[in-house]
């Protein structure tokens, strides 16, 4: 539950985002706003709506793995804002020092659907299944030193 909480408080306001764009159709100083899309822009143009759902399916993806990181942090330390403030300053140092000298391991990647085409997007995947498995590995080894926490045993 706690990672799909992850994935929904980063979608929706994506989805309520897109939804306003779509219907708007917002353009600026005449160029259309689609001008900036390197993958799929076709589907952009012709299915905006379907388009931005698939910006709300990667986002909430990335909200989930987020999740699972912080979720496996917090088994091995209970102060649940430093367990929640780990994968945002994970995202900020992978973002701002790992771009530069391994952008491969930046989680910038994941979250912006236009590098898939410059970087790959089974590259893109593949590493958010890894840091989804360090998570559920991390998860899993506090549940089995604290069994009682996580199966709600007194």
């Amino acid at each position: 539950a706690y990672v799909l909480k992850g994935g929904c408080i980063l979608s929706i306001p994506q989805i309520i985002f897109g939804i306003i764009c779509v219907f708007l159709k917002k353009n600026y100083n005449g160029m259309p706003i689609y001008m900036d899309i390197l993958v799929l822009p076709d589907l952009a143009v012709s299915h905006p709506f379907l388009y931005m759902c698939m910006i709300a399916a990667n986002t909430f993806l990335c909200g989930c793995v987020c999740a699972s990181l912080g979720l496996g942090i917090f088994m091995f330390q209970k102060n649940k804002y430093i367990a929640f403030c780990i994968p945002f300053l994970y995202y900020l140092f992978s973002g701002i020092v790992l771009i530069r000298w391994m952008p491969n391991l930046s989680l910038t990647l994941l979250y912006d659907i236009n590098t898939g085409g410059v970087v790959g997007m089974a590259k893109r995947y593949l590493y958010a299944a890894i840091i989804f498995a360090i998570g559920g590995i991390l998860f899993h080894t506090g549940c089995q030193k604290e069994a009682d926490f996580c199966y709600g045993r007194s």
